[in-house]
């Protein structure tokens, strides 16, 4: 059963407004758009896939949930990536190209930029997430006992 996030739970609102403003996703930050780019719900889907994609992505498998993740970054950054995914996605569906008098007008061509944010964000994040499991497996192997992946810096 897929892990399934409560929409009224606190902590779901707080991480999905710190997502939101890691993407600048405001009302009036958003000149093109009337409102935000992703609903409420999406958010919790992007997190949820991004909880999941940790769990089982590089071994060991594990079964983090959002309450005891052990990197906010990571979450963060899963999170991100899975909304460029999806509003790439969406572009490379309603993409729509047509000339007119010599005039061409591209309607939602953006999906090459979502794909290369994402692509950036999915190499740094994939390196980080192997060096955190390595650490979290060293640990329990060794009863809890700091690894050498411990000092690995996390942000660079």
């Amino acid at each position: 059963m897929p892990f399934i996030l409560d929409p009224n739970s606190p902590l779901v609102h707080k991480v999905m407004g710190r997502v939101r403003t890691f993407l600048k996703d405001f009302t009036h930050k958003n000149t093109l758009l009337v409102g935000e780019e992703s609903s409420d719900d999406e958010l919790i889907l992007y997190l949820e896939l991004a909880i999941d994609d940790f769990n089982n992505a590089h071994t060991p498998r594990t079964n983090f949930g959002l309450a005891n993740f052990p990197s906010f970054a990571l979450l963060l950054w899963g999170t991100v990536i899975q909304a460029l995914l999806s509003e790439s996605i969406l572009q490379i569906r309603n993409r729509l190209s047509y000339s007119d008098g010599g005039i061409t007008v591209a309607l939602s061509d953006k999906s090459p930029d979502l794909a290369n944010a994402a692509q950036g964000l999915i190499v740094n994040y994939e390196r980080k997430v192997e060096d955190l499991k390595k650490q979290l497996n060293a640990e329990a192997a060794f009863g809890n006992v700091p690894s050498e992946y411990g000092t690995v810096e996390f942000f660079f």
